[in-house]
């Protein structure tokens, strides 16, 4: 025996059917194929209207022919078994669905998503990439001059090759000129226009030589506490040196108060090693220059990069951890929602973060976590602290005494008390979040971790 079902459906969307059919006409569309057996076959299916150009559909009529197994209308319940109509048959469940009416939320989106980029095409290599930038130059002439004053600190009876070492690819000096020495050579306060520096042998060109000064009280320099602030630049351009004494023009003149000592800093990049050059210079006895000559580099992250660091000798690290580095975050886009690192544990909980620094500008330092909560400390930070310097900055933890610190430059900066959940860490990311989100912008430098609380002195 077979039952015929029919419904009749009225769709109420009068913008959607703007034709209505002439009264009679009708389509009809075969939807199930009855040919196929049970386990053969796939009877729930997308039904697709007929495609008519210029035609709409007003009132859909579904037809429904019931297939019972003999002919029975029966029960699943013993003894009739599973003769007759079944679950499967009779729940005709039908769906209408419009596709032009979509959601009001994106209906798709691209396969691939580069921060920072909004273009079509994105060119890629497999071979390790660099940062390049392009400056403007000082353009400096002298033609002739009206007055000079020049002033002589020093007698010259030595050399030496370090303030300026290009027998390597980059170096950095410092040296402080005292107040009292300037006045006894003569130099008054004023414009300073130019550097002299006397050279016994040439070596070779010095790309990117910069020069910057700025007023200091300080009258001897310190290794680990190096002023990095404050500079004001004077000299930007490639230079060869000769031998006997070399001129350095300045494009921005530094005026000096006549009673504050000078500190200048010197640097170069060079893309090799090469020769140094060698300058006349005195022996003082005084620490009064700081030099840092070496092939040294930093890791700049723009939002689309990062450093896997994995899980080597993370073991041992549990009741004591210290993580240091160098910053210079990107004023450009600080600050914002960022992890400069974060480490999980094995079960892929965060277990080390630290956000440097978050949209509010505050600089979040989490270690430990455990169900309940994280231990964390955080404290507002300024602009020139987290962008635009370079600053050092040391994070620490002890689950004995329940201490966290953050140092900047070696001074305390931030403390906490009561953090005691042990620390598990069995995989890091550097320059964002592990799950790519919270990107870092700007540059790290000597990066260094601990299984050991550093003291301040450290």
């Amino acid at each position: 025996m077979k039952k015929h079902l029919l419904f009749l459906i009225t769709l109420c969307c009068i913008s959607f059917f703007a034709k209505a059919q002439v009264a009679g006409d009708t389509i009809v569309t075969n939807t199930f194929n009855y040919t196929q057996t049970y386990g053969t076959g796939i009877r729930d299916t997308m039904i697709n209207f007929p495609n008519l150009p210029g035609v709409n559909y007003e009132k859909i009529y579904m037809l429904y022919n019931m297939r019972c197994k003999n002919g029975v209308v029966g029960s699943l319940v013993p003894p009739t078994g599973k003769n007759g109509c079944g679950e499967w048959d009779y729940s005709c469940n039908t769906y209408i669905t419009d596709s032009t009416k979509t959601d009001s939320t994106k209906a798709k989106g691209p396969s691939h998503v580069i921060s920072g980029f909004a273009g079509t095409t994105y060119n890629y290599t497999n071979n390790p990439t660099y940062s390049y930038y392009q400056y403007n130059q000082q353009q400096v002439t002298y033609s002739s001059t009206i007055s000079e004053t020049t002033a002589t600190v020093g007698t010259g009876s030595n050399s030496t090759s370090l303030a300026l070492h290009s027998q390597i690819q980059n170096g950095k000096s410092f040296f402080v000129w005292t107040a009292a020495e300037l006045s006894a050579a003569g130099l008054v306060a004023g414009n300073i226009s130019s550097l002299k520096l006397n050279v016994s042998n040439a070596g070779s060109t010095l790309q990117f030589l910069k020069v910057k000064m700025k007023h200091t009280t300080q009258s001897t320099l310190n290794a680990s506490n190096p002023d990095l602030i404050g500079f004001t630049e004077v000299y930007f351009l490639n230079t060869a040196l000769a031998n006997g004494v070399n001129q350095l023009n300045f494009y921005n003149n530094f005026n000096w108060n006549g009673t504050d000592n000078i500190l200048v800093e010197m640097s170069f990049s060079n893309p090799g090693n090469g020769a140094d050059n060698i300058l006349m210079s005195d022996v003082h006895p005084s620490t009064i220059g700081l030099v840092t000559s070496v092939n040294d580099y930093q890791i700049e992250f723009d939002g689309s990069n990062k450093i896997n660091v994995g899980n080597a000798k993370f073991n041992t690290i549990s009741n004591q951890l210290s993580i240091s580095f160098w910053s210079k975050g990107n004023e450009n886009y600080l600050p914002a929602n960022t992890s400069v690192l974060e480490a999980t544990s094995n079960a892929g909980t965060r277990q080390v973060n630290i956000h440097f620094p978050w949209s509010n500008s505050n600089i979040y330092w989490d270690c430990g976590n455990a169900t309940g909560g994280t231990d964390r400390i955080n404290l507002l930070a300024t602009t020139s602290e987290f962008a635009n310097n370079w600053n050092h900055w040391t994070f620490t933890k002890n689950v004995t005494t329940g201490i966290m610190n953050v140092y900047k430059n070696g001074t305390l900066w931030h403390t906490g008390t009561g953090k005691t959940i042990p620390i598990e860490v069995t995989n890091m990311v550097l320059g964002m979040g592990a799950n790519n989100a919270n990107v870092y912008y700007g540059k790290i430098d000597e990066l260094s971790i601990w299984n050991s609380e550093l003291t301040q002195t450290e």
